[in-house]
């Protein structure tokens, strides 16, 4: 399913590509790992080839997946969202660990359309950067850009901008 050289994203750390398959022995039983260099902080990482999808990790979307992603960014903010920072919280973790992009997307999304109301809390500010960071790394893989270029496409998708207008 996954090989050496795929770009993968891991749901709670973001995208990056496998860098090798490596065998280890964990409590005296061999195991394979896939080793994944991550694109934003260059850490590796490791994941048990045997709990790898179980754990979130899929390859990246296609480049013709996007335009889905930028309609979701484009979007006003979900029906329902509570205004109880703890439920809100709750709910926006709970759809960052799916690993889904869409889900990651619309995470985004609502924290930055509460930000245009006012000042964010420290929490939301923490989980807009980190679902930020998920969402640019899979942009920059699938669109090939380097981050900035991907940083400024999510820009732009969240302040009603679309590519052909650029």
């Amino acid at each position: 399913m996954f090989s050496v050289g795929d770009k993968v994203v891991c749901a709670h750390h973001g995208a990056g590509t496998i860098v090798a398959i490596e065998h280890k022995e964990v409590l005296g039983r061999p195991c394979e790992y896939f080793s994944i260099c991550m694109f934003h902080d260059r850490m590796t990482m490791m994941i048990p080839v045997e709990n790898a999808e179980r754990s979130g990790m899929r390859k990246v979307i296609a480049a013709d997946a996007v335009d889905e992603v930028l309609c979701i960014l484009r979007a006003g903010p979900s029906e329902g969202l509570s205004t109880k920072w703890h439920e809100r919280t709750k709910r926006m973790q709970e759809k960052l660990g799916t690993g889904e992009v869409c889900a990651v997307a619309e995470v985004v999304r609502d924290i930055h359309r509460r930000g245009d109301l006012g000042a964010l809390p420290l929490g939301d500010k923490r989980l807009l950067e980190k679902a930020s960071k998920i969402l640019i790394g899979e942009l920059m893989c699938a669109c090939d850009l380097d981050e900035a270029g991907a940083t400024a496409l999510l820009d732009e998708a969240l302040n009603g901008e679309s590519r052909e207008s650029r």
